[in-house]
């Protein structure tokens, strides 16, 4: 038997990222409190300072990313026909940027103008991941006549557990008239930044994933914490800020192996994915303008794969 409890952590420095520098907006406005920051309504319509293009990408190396994460596992090597280990992580990623495809559209940094306004809660940052597994075969009856050792010996039983948390997600700005201009104006942001997002509702909670699950899949968060963002901004919520919902499933499988003349082996082979067909929910609505945001929220936690799949095999070596 082995544990091991370590604390795993990086801070990276210079990572890439991709911007649009055919940026039009309201000078990176943040709020409508200065003149410098005029309404939409008579501000001057934002022009790209390109217009005769779309966008205009570049990559760059200013962002950061930190990653911590206390990490446990549990080992027992294979003794009298049983294997197992468990092993869990706590972790938390932050990032300004996820990706950066420069190929790919929405996948720029949200505000050009301001890379920290983008850093937050990476896109692939999964607080709690626990994943168990097993082998057990059974014994080879030595002592046995054939046919009992054919009958019950060989056999092999491998499940894999996983629970981890969902995948984390901002709320969306809910309006098409934001900080990068209006389409036709040659906003090129309107393409290629990530997007903006709502503005919070100061001191409304979110309580996310209250109660049982019969009743956050009716409402997962509180829909009356968010707003759709003031024009000409980027709204003031977070990024990343909430968790879908948590998976769990079980992988099995099932082995029988016979010994033919020393020379020949054939196995057979059963295996199941999800095997207790264990519900996976999907993401709640995450865009304010949606009537399924502002009523009950409906879809929220709406079954995403709910599939038990099984296959079988027979191998034979020679």
């Amino acid at each position: 038997m082995a544990v091991r409890v370590a604390y795993v952590g990086s801070e990276s420095y210079h990572q890439s990222y991709v911007q649009d520098d055919n940026f039009a907006g309201y000078s990176y406005c943040t709020s409508f409190t200065s003149s410098s920051c005029p309404a939409p309504a008579t501000a001057a319509k934002p022009v790209a300072p390109y217009s005769n293009f779309s966008g205009i990408l570049e990559y760059d190396s200013g962002a950061t990313s930190s990653y911590h994460s206390l990490q446990a596992v549990v080992e027992r090597r294979m003794a009298h026909g049983l294997q197992a280990q468990s092993s869990f992580t706590w972790q938390k990623t932050i990032d300004v940027a996820s990706g950066a495809n420069i190929a790919a559209s929405q996948n720029g940094i949200d505000n050009p103008g301001n890379l920290n306004w983008s850093r937050g809660v990476s896109s692939a940052s999964i607080p709690f991941t626990w994943v168990t597994n097993f082998i057990y075969r059974s014994p080879e009856l030595r002592g046995q006549n054939l046919f009992v050792r054919q009958v019950l010996a060989g056999w092999e039983l491998s499940p894999i557990a996983t629970w981890q948390s969902g995948m984390p997600f901002s709320i969306n700005a809910g309006s098409s008239q934001g900080a990068y201009g209006e389409p036709g104006y040659g906003g090129g942001c309107l393409q290629f930044c990530a997007g903006d997002r709502a503005d919070r509702v100061p001191g409304v909670p979110l309580k996310v994933r209250q109660g049982g699950r019969s009743k956050w899949i009716r409402q997962y968060f509180n829909p009356a914490a968010f707003t759709v963002r003031h024009d000409g901004t980027f709204g003031n919520s977070g990024r990343n800020i909430m968790y879908n919902p948590p998976g769990f499933s079980v992988d099995s499988s099932l082995m029988k192996n016979w010994s033919i003349l020393e020379r020949y082996q054939v196995q057979f082979r059963f295996e199941l994915f999800n095997a207790f067909n264990h519900p996976i929910m999907a993401g709640p609505d995450n865009t304010p303008t949606d009537s399924t945001f502002s009523q009950v929220n409906a879809g929220h936690g709406s079954v995403a794969n709910v599939s038990r799949v099984g296959q079988a095999a027979l191998k034979f070596t020679f």
